[in-house]
């Protein structure tokens, strides 16, 4: 735990990321069979090289509204500034998120807006989600243990037992040095 977690836990952000879906084509297909769940419609998570962010190029603007800490740079603290920022992209999947959240924490994001999707575990670094790209953990969870819907976990206690245990038994393996993150998929207008 770094500099870039007293940044974020506790605190609603927003980030905007492409969808991965079966409308992905064969790279979909390719995926979802590799995961173990070839009926999965869709994986909403924060893992980089499944769902990447929509904001790289940043602009002059972007750096009053983002977090500004390594590997987060795509991460808002102001919703309506990111939708109205990533506007133009056709396909686009906002995302209120909470990292490492405390179950208090867990009602911050209250408003038919959003709808809550589940909690994903993915390194430091935003790189690998532990539980949907790293080749997963049979030892540790069950990819049947993955929502059908989003495919990510639904219960609170199991994310944060996964995440500990991933650190206690590979201390050295920086893929399970990892965050839980809370997900709450905007449902609002599209526009």
């Amino acid at each position: 735990m770094g500099t870039n977690d007293e940044q974020i836990e506790g605190r609603v952000l927003y980030t905007a990321v492409e969808p991965f879906d079966e409308t992905s084509g064969s790279r979909w297909k390719g995926y979802a069979a590799w995961l173990g769940k070839p009926e999965l419609p869709r994986v909403i998570t924060l893992d980089h090289m499944l769902c990447a962010p929509l904001v790289t190029d940043f602009e002059d603007d972007d750096w009053q509204h983002n977090v500004q800490a390594d590997s987060l740079l795509d991460f808002f603290h102001d919703f309506e500034y990111l939708k109205q920022r990533t506007s133009s992209f056709p396909r686009r999947n906002l995302l209120a998120v909470i990292a490492n959240p405390k179950p208090h924490e867990m009602t911050q994001v209250q408003t038919p807006l959003f709808v809550f999707v589940g909690f994903e575990i993915v390194d430091m670094e935003m790189c690998a989600s532990a539980i949907l790209n790293c080749g997963g953990y049979p030892d540790i969870f069950s990819i049947d243990e993955l929502s059908s819907k989003s495919g990510l976990l639904q219960d609170y206690g199991r994310a944060c037992k996964i995440r500990d245990t991933l650190r206690e038994r590979f201390p050295d393996e920086h893929h399970a040095q990892c965050r839980v993150w809370a997900i709450w998929e905007w449902v609002g207008a599209k526009s």
